[in-house]
Order: structure tokens, then C-alpha cells, then sequence
């Protein structure tokens, strides 16, 4: 919650290239980004451009302490930029996404 997201992209490039230069290039790799300064979902997304590969969090911001990037809202965005593959994994989100974009979309 502290990085910029810049900072969360460099930093999770160097870990997936760790990663792979161990022999553990298909490995999993969460990402958990705290609210504290009102960046985690930017910062979850550009972790996710940048070698992460999955997200550690709950369908609401709400958590402990500031809250945490919620997986909701990384669903809508990436579904948004066009990563219609989510679909297939997590249909019981996809859903409520879809409601979500159309109202977005009728609200402009």
C-alpha cells in the first residue's frame, strides 16, 4: 500500500525473473496490496502486467487494518481491457462484472 505503482512493476519484474532463473517459471505468484494510499488496484494491475500472476485478496476492499485491493474490482478492469478469458475461470464473478460495466456504461 506504501509502493507507487511504477515501484510494485519493477519490483515484480525482478521476482518473476528470480523465478525463472531458479526453474520456476510456471510458478505461482500472488500479488496482496494494501489500500494505505488509495493506489492497490492501479498497483495490483501493474503487478499483473509485470510477472504477477494471481491476486491474494476478498471480493470487498474491506480487511484488516486500511483494506486490501479487492478482487472484484481487478475482475472489472481486467475484464474492461478486454481479458475475456476470465470468463471461463470465474464465472460466478463474471456476472456480477458484466452488471457492473453495464451500469458504468449507462451512467456516462
Amino acid at each position: 500500500g506504501c509502493l507507487f505503482p511504477d515501484e510494485v512493476g519493477e519490483l515484480c519484474r525482478k521476482i518473476r525473473l528470480t523465478m525463472e532463473r531458479a526453474g520456476f517459471p510456471e510458478g505461482k505468484f500472488l500479488v496482496h496490496v494494501h489500500w494505505a494510499f488509495g493506489l492497490a488496484e492501479a498497483s495490483t494491475l501493474t503487478a499483473l502486467c509485470n510477472g504477477a500472476n494471481g491476486v491474494w485478496a476478498a471480493v470487498c476492499k474491506a480487511g484488516a487494518q486500511v483494506g486490501h485491493a479487492c478482487s472484484t474490482m481487478t475482475a472489472v478492469n481486467l475484464y474492461r481491457a478486454g481479458q475475456r478469458h476470465l470468463s471461463e475461470s470465474y464465472k460466478w464473478i463474471i456476472v456480477y462484472v458484466k452488471k457492473c460495466v453495464n451500469v458504468i456504461k449507462s451512467n456516462q
